[in-house]
């Protein structure tokens, strides 16, 4: 498959996606790759932990918004989330489906 053809298929996969958190994920890779002109293909190829090691500013994920995120991001993200339980700003799965469901009325 050449680069012409992977492009097209890559294209017709994404028409497909209806998720606007994947689309957005897409989107920062796509900005990423054109700014940095990285070669994608090591994030598969090479295992995270070379790639932290060698790159400790390379986006290793998203976040729900689509914000790229490096190690150093990722980890305070994941602090964010334990201080949130641990001060108790937690919400119910009730509250939460009834919150949700006010988004469909908006």
């Amino acid at each position: 498959m050449n680069s012409n053809e992977l492009k097209l298929e890559i294209i017709q996969l994404i028409l497909k996606v209806e998720d606007k958190a994947a689309l957005l994920a897409i989107q920062e890779i796509l900005k990423n790759k054109i700014k940095t002109s990285e070669d994608l293909i090591s994030l598969v190829e090479e295992p995270s932990e070379n790639i932290i090691a060698v790159h400790p500013n390379k986006i290793i994920g998203y976040d729900a918004d689509g914000n790229a995120l490096n190690l150093s991001d990722y980890h305070k993200k994941i602090e964010e989330g334990l201080n949130d339980i641990k001060n108790n700003k937690l919400i119910s799965q009730e509250k939460l489906e009834k919150e949700i469901e006010g988004w469909y009325g908006e």
